[in-house]
């Protein structure tokens, strides 16, 4: 798993919090420890924790060494903070997301904006099917969501 990939699993960190069950694994493929996590909640109050990917999919949110789980991949995220990614509602990613060298929207993941939307101001593709199918195959770096184009 790159960084880009750790980036992207993030903006599920608010649902995966709803989610936990309790059940803890003890394995996991990436444990992001000791940052503070905020989820985006209305309280906006931060809490120490540490967070456990497994199959792209965060499975574990509490203390790793208390609860024994174990990592291939240990990120110390000490004095920073963990959150969800960002939703960037307004950009004009949608050539770049064409365009091989700009398809991995780096310049929004290093910023932890994990999900854009494209095809403002009325320059969005009439297939969308077509259009987020092509974006699946060819391997954006981002969530995307798009507007119909009306121009």
């Amino acid at each position: 798993m790159n960084l880009l990939q750790i980036i992207s699993v993030m903006f599920a960190l608010h649902f995966a919090l709803a989610g936990c069950s309790g059940h803890l694994p003890q394995k996991v493929d990436v444990l992001i420890s000791g940052g503070l996590v905020y989820t985006g909640d209305a309280n906006n109050v931060g809490f120490e924790a540490d967070v456990g990917i497994a199959d792209d999919r965060i499975v574990f949110i509490g203390d790793a060494r208390h609860d024994n789980t174990k990592a291939k991949r240990t990120i110390d995220a000490t004095g920073m903070i963990v959150a969800p990614g960002f939703i960037d509602p307004h950009t004009h990613t949608l050539n770049d997301l064409f365009n091989q060298h700009g398809k991995l929207n780096e310049n929004y993941l290093t910023q932890g904006v994990t999900t854009v939307l494209t095809g403002n101001d009325g320059g969005g593709p009439i297939g969308i099917r077509s259009t987020l199918a092509a974006f699946a195959q060819s391997g954006v770096g981002t969530n995307v969501g798009l507007f119909v184009g009306h121009g």
